[in-house]
């Protein structure tokens, strides 16, 4: 799995920037703004309502409250999706190209005597 430094190397960037990126977006979606990358997808923040909850196990069964939170959503574009999709189908070509170049042998023709 990559990290901030993985990233900042494949970009050809400092891994502060690449930071400091990651921590704007956050800042705006917690502010609650949706953040939109052209092709690559969106971040949005997701409500989630308060709700009461009663199990043995806590509060020896006494109704525990939970507030309203939030979750920050992702949603990926399409064109990040075809992207995706279509470079495994290209990998998925190489290796097949490859497999059948290795096993396949030509058939010779064999000529048949006329009568």
């Amino acid at each position: 799995m990559a990290g901030i430094h993985e990233i900042a190397k494949a970009a050809g960037l400092k891994a502060d920037v690449v930071t400091d990126v990651f921590e704007a977006v956050f800042q705006l979606v917690r502010d609650g703004e949706s953040v939109r990358v052209v092709g690559f997808g969106s971040f949005d923040r997701k409500t989630f309502p308060g709700r009461t909850v009663k199990s043995p196990v806590i509060n020896d069964g006494e109704p525990t409250k939970f507030g309203e939170s939030y979750r920050m959503a992702f949603r990926q574009s399409d064109q990040a999706k075809r992207r995706l999709n279509m470079s495994r189908k290209k990998r998925e070509a190489k290796r097949a190209e490859a497999a059948d170049s290795g096993t396949k042998k030509k058939k010779k023709k064999v000529k048949k005597d006329r009568k």
